[in-house]
Parts: C-alpha cells; sequence; structure tokens
C-alpha cells in the first residue's frame, strides 16, 4: 500500500507544444520609422495607410481577434 501506482505519465513540453502558442511579440523599442504618442507606437509616415498604433497591445489585439475568429468560423 506504501507504492503509488498511477497511469498517468506527466511529459515536459516539447517544441510543438510552443508552435500552438502565440508567436512572440515584435521587439519592445521605437525605430525611427515609427513615432510614440500617448504611450502607443504609430507609423512616423504621414501618408501611411495603416492608422492603427504599430506596438505590443495592437499585436496582441489583432492575435486574440485572429484566433476567436477561427475558433467561430471552425463551429
Amino acid at each position: 500500500m506504501d507504492q503509488l501506482n498511477t497511469k498517468f505519465i506527466v511529459r515536459k513540453p516539447t517544441k510543438s507544444d510552443d508552435e500552438d502558442s502565440f508567436p512572440p511579440p515584435p521587439p519592445v523599442g521605437t525605430p525611427p520609422e515609427f513615432t510614440s504618442m500617448d504611450g502607443r507606437r504609430y507609423n512616423s509616415k504621414g501618408n501611411a495607410s495603416y492608422v492603427l498604433p504599430n506596438d505590443n497591445i495592437e499585436y496582441a489585439r489583432l492575435n486574440s481577434q485572429h484566433y476567436q475568429a477561427n475558433k467561430l468560423s471552425a463551429h
């Protein structure tokens, strides 16, 4: 009775487990082609076609939106 037998095997995460997670965010910092306004990063070119922020917060929002849309379309 002192010995514990279990059917479950704990496995260590592998590279394939990491591939299912979100991709890493872009590097932090403001390169010269971007400008920072109210703590958010934007394209510094006045005629840029993408007017939304271009920073880690926006990156995470877009990824979340992408995965939610894929989940909804799968059902």
